[in-house]
């Protein structure tokens, strides 16, 4: 728990300096784009099937938090700026991207009871994708598999014009203790969070051992 402290710190800081909560309209497509990568693992592992290996889940939690600062200070060091609009299209997809994979483990989850898995993984990188794209629609049913595609459309669309007034009457910061800490934080988790964390999270922990399988493989397959 105590890996907790450093982003709880930095969230009381965000709000001490901006005057508004994590919750206002100021912070909140961040904050909840950190949550959902942040709280989706470690929910799904709490209520999958029996049996089944329960990993400890800190990385993601740790991952999402982060991340939800890095948007806010990205957000925060753009207001009032020049191209403010293409600022905007960049968080939207990053955004996006980052709640895609938890949107997978939902969709799996759903279909098998269980987290995404390294054999789902392997599954995934060795068998053709037009097949696997197929096998999972087939699972699913093609109104749920549209369900899902308007969905994740129209959250990105939310996003990008909800973030659109934020962006537009945001304030820039006077001081400049405050614009530091804003640059601090958005340089070193833009270091830290794709060089060290993300490979400790649950799913690219998996894909980095599915890595090492396919690896060990390779030599015996090219031997026959």
């Amino acid at each position: 728990m105590r890996q907790l402290i450093p982003p709880t710190l930095l969230f009381y800081v965000v709000q001490q300096i901006s005057g508004k909560t994590l919750l206002s309209r100021l912070w909140l497509t961040q904050f909840l784009t950190g949550m959902s990568w942040a709280l989706t693992t470690p929910l799904l592992m709490y209520f999958q099937h029996e049996g089944t290996p329960k990993l400890d889940p800190m990385a993601d939690i740790l991952f999402g938090c982060y991340a939800a600062l890095f948007l806010m200070s990205a957000q925060q060091l753009t207001a009032g700026r020049r191209h403010c609009r293409l600022f905007q299209s960049c968080t939207t997809i990053l955004s996006q991207l980052l709640m895609l994979i938890p949107l997978c483990q939902v969709i799996h989850f759903f279909l098998y009871g269980t987290c995404i898995t390294e054999q789902t993984i392997f599954t995934f990188r060795t068998e053709p994708l037009g097949m696997y794209v197929q096998q999972v629609c087939t699972s699913l049913g093609w109104p749920m598999v549209m369900g899902i595609v308007v969905f994740y459309y129209f959250l990105g669309y939310f996003i990008f014009k909800f973030n659109a007034r934020i962006f537009i009457s945001l304030p820039t910061l006077k001081r400049n203790a405050s614009v530091l800490i804003f640059f601090l934080t958005f340089v070193i988790l833009a270091v830290y969070l794709p060089k060290n964390l993300i490979h400790q999270t649950y799913f690219f922990r998996a894909w980095h051992q599915t890595t090492k399988v396919m690896e060990q493989q390779m030599p015996a397959g090219e031997n026959r």
